[in-house]
């Protein structure tokens, strides 16, 4: 129950000046977008850029539904952030019980980094939901491996 309160905060501290302008490489992420077709990103611009190209195309496809503004720019970033704090919820719960879980998301979905990051068009918060879903499913497949030697 609490950490559903944790979860409206934290969502409600993000939306503070999400829609400032766009900085260069949040302009340059909705360039791209607005002007290569989603299927066309790995081939045509991922060659000339060092970011996955993942990123670019789930947010060719968000901006076909929701627009260019800032906020339709950043809110991807935004809910990613918020599903990260629910995995690393989770791995709390796997690793200990509710009270770690809940200040474990607490100390992730305030932390100052994270609440900027997330208020931005960049893959910051993808990358970090990826890896933080890869440490939970790792820490699952440990455990099963001490089960099965036991």
């Amino acid at each position: 129950m609490y950490f559903y309160f944790v979860l409206i905060f934290s969502f409600l501290i993000r939306l503070i000046h999400l829609n400032q302008s766009l900085w260069l490489d949040e302009a340059v992420v909705a360039k791209v977008v607005q002007t290569i077709p989603f299927h066309l990103i790995p081939s045509s611009f991922s060659p000339s850029d060092f970011h996955p190209p993942l990123y670019y195309i789930i947010m060719s496809l968000w901006t076909s539904v929701f627009g260019y503004s800032e906020i339709a720019l950043r809110f991807p970033s935004i809910i990613a952030s918020l599903l990260t704090g629910w995995v690393v919820y989770k791995i709390g719960l796997f690793l200990g019980d509710k009270k770690m879980a809940l200040w474990a998301a607490i100390f992730f979905l305030f932390n100052p980094l994270i609440v900027y990051y997330s208020q931005e068009a960049r893959m910051y918060m993808m990358a970090t939901l990826f890896t933080t879903c890869a440490l939970y499913y790792f820490l699952h497949i440990i455990k099963e491996k001490k089960q099965k030697v036991s």
